[in-house]
C-alpha cells in the first residue's frame, strides 16, 4: 500500500469514527486507483462544512462525496483552472470559498461557480502569481488566513474578497504547520514552535528536529510531531520533553500528522512506521502497518 492510499484510508476511518461516535479502534477499508483515487503522494486532507472530503496530492486536487472521486484538472491557459498540479494545503473560509496552497502559490476556489483564482504572496500586487510554494494554511479566530511558505510566514486579510491584504510575519525558514491553541496561532517554522499574536512572534521554543505538525490537548499542553519523534510542549516551558523514549518504536520516528480521535485516543501518522494509536499519556499504544 503506497503512502497516498494509507493516509487517505486514515482520513476516511477518522471521519467515519467521528460521524458514528465510535469509541473502539477503527476498521480499515482500502481505496485505490480502481476506485478513482489519484496517484502520487497525498499531502493533505480536509472535510468541509458540507461533509465532502477534499484531498491535495502530488497529482492535484480531488473531492470525494462518499461514492465517487472528482479530479480538478490543471490548465495553464484557463483562467478558472489550477495552473500547478501539486496541492500541499487546504483551508475552508466559509461555505463558498476554499483556499489551497501548492507549488505555485495560493489559490481560492469559488464553489458557487467552481472557478479558481490565484493570488500573489510576493508584495503588494495581489493580481500576479509568483512561484512560492505554500505548505500550510490556517484561519485564525480573527478571520485572517495564515500562510506557511518556503520563505516564511505570511498573513492574508481576506475580509475583502476582491483584494486580500498581505502582511509579512517573517521571511525566513520553511513553515509546515499551524494550529489554533487557546485562541492564538502557533506555527512550526523549521525546528521552532512559535506563538504569533497581532502579526508578531511573541514566543519561540526550539525543538531537536523540524516541527511538522501540532495538536492542542488542553489549555496547558501541546503535542508536537517532528522528524525526530513526538514531543510535549507545556505552556511556559523553555524546553520540550519526549512523549516516548528514544528506544521506543515511536521514539525517533518522523511524525507527519496528528489527530485526536474517539475516546481521546491520539492518532499519529508516520513516515515509514505506519499509523500509531495511543492515549495522551502514552498508554494503550498500538501500531498498524501495511
Amino acid at each position: 500500500m503506497n503512502r497516498l492510499t494509507f493516509i487517505f484510508i486514515w482520513s476516511l476511518l477518522l471521519l467515519k469514527s467521528q460521524l458514528c461516535g465510535q469509541t473502539e479502534l477503527p476498521i480499515f477499508s482500502q481505496f485505490d486507483f480502481e476506485d478513482g483515487l489519484g496517484g502520487g503522494t497525498l499531502h493533505t486532507t480536509l472535510v468541509d462544512s458540507a461533509g465532502y472530503l477534499w484531498t491535495g496530492a502530488y497529482t492535484g486536487l480531488q473531492r470525494y462525496d462518499g461514492y465517487n472521486f472528482y479530479h480538478y484538472p490543471v490548465d495553464a491557459l484557463d483562467d478558472c483552472a489550477l495552473h500547478n498540479v501539486q496541492v500541499f494545503a487546504l483551508a475552508e473560509q466559509n461555505s463558498r470559498y476554499l483556499w489551497l496552497g501548492n507549488a505555485a502559490g495560493i489559490y481560492r476556489l469559488d464553489r458557487s461557480n467552481y472557478c479558481f483564482q490565484a493570488f500573489s504572496l510576493m508584495g503588494d500586487d495581489m493580481e500576479q502569481v509568483h512561484y512560492l510554494s505554500v505548505y500550510a494554511l490556517q484561519f485564525a479566530p480573527d478571520g485572517k488566513l495564515h500562510v506557511g511558505t518556503t520563505k516564511g510566514h505570511k498573513i492574508l486579510d481576506v475580509s475583502n474578497s476582491e483584494t486580500p491584504i498581505l502582511q509579512e510575519v517573517n521571511q525566513q525558514g520553511r513553515m509546515e504547520d499551524f494550529t489554533v491553541w487557546e485562541g492564538t496561532i502557533w506555527a512550526g517554522r523549521d525546528n521552532h514552535l512559535e506563538q504569533v499574536e497581532a502579526g508578531k512572534v511573541t514566543a519561540s521554543v526550539e525543538f531537536p528536529g523540524r516541527v511538522r505538525c501540532m495538536l492542542p490537548l488542553n489549555a496547558d499542553s501541546l503535542l508536537v510531531g517532528t522528524n525526530t519523534g513526538l514531543w510535549w510542549y507545556l505552556r511556559g516551558d523553555t524546553l520540550p520533553s519526549r512523549v516516548f523514549p528514544a528506544d521506543h518504536e515511536l521514539g525517533d520516528v518522523f511524525i507527519r500528522a496528528l489527530h485526536r480521535g474517539p475516546g481521546g485516543r491520539i492518532y499519529a501518522g508516520t513516515q515509514g512506521n505506519g499509523l500509531s494509536i495511543f492515549f495522551p499519556d502514552g498508554s494503550g499504544y498500538q501500531n498498524f502497518r501495511a
